[in-house]
C-alpha cells in the first residue's frame, strides 16, 4: 500500500490518501465475505482475487476465515511474471 500511496502522492497527496481509504474500505467488505473473490489457483495454490478499487485487484488467501493479502496489483502489471517470480 505504501508503494501505491507514494506513486499517487507524487502528483497528488490528497488523492493518495483517498485511494488508501478506498482500499481499506474494500478490505472491510472483503473481510465480511472472504470467499467472494474468484479463485486464481492458476497463479498460485489457494489464491483468490477481488477487484478492490478502479484499476487495482487484491490477491489474497483465506486463512481461518480471515484474509491474508498477498498483493495489491495495478491492472497494467504482468500478473504471470509477478507470480512466476514467487514460485
Amino acid at each position: 500500500m505504501e508503494e501505491i500511496w507514494s506513486h499517487i502522492a507524487a502528483d497528488n497527496p490528497d488523492a493518495a490518501d483517498r485511494m488508501l481509504k478506498r482500499i481499506s474500505d474494500g478490505f472491510e467488505r472483503l473481510s465480511q465475505f472472504p470467499r467472494s473473490g474468484r479463485s486464481r489457483s492458476e497463479l498460485a495454490p489457494g489464491l483468490r482475487s477481488y477487484f478492490i478499487v478502479p484499476r487495482h485487484t487484491v490477491f489474497y488467501r483465506v486463512v481461518d476465515e480471515r484474509i491474508e493479502v498477498a498483493h495489491i496489483i495495478h491492472h497494467a502489471r504482468d500478473l504471470a511474471r509477478i507470480f512466476r517470480s514467487e514460485n
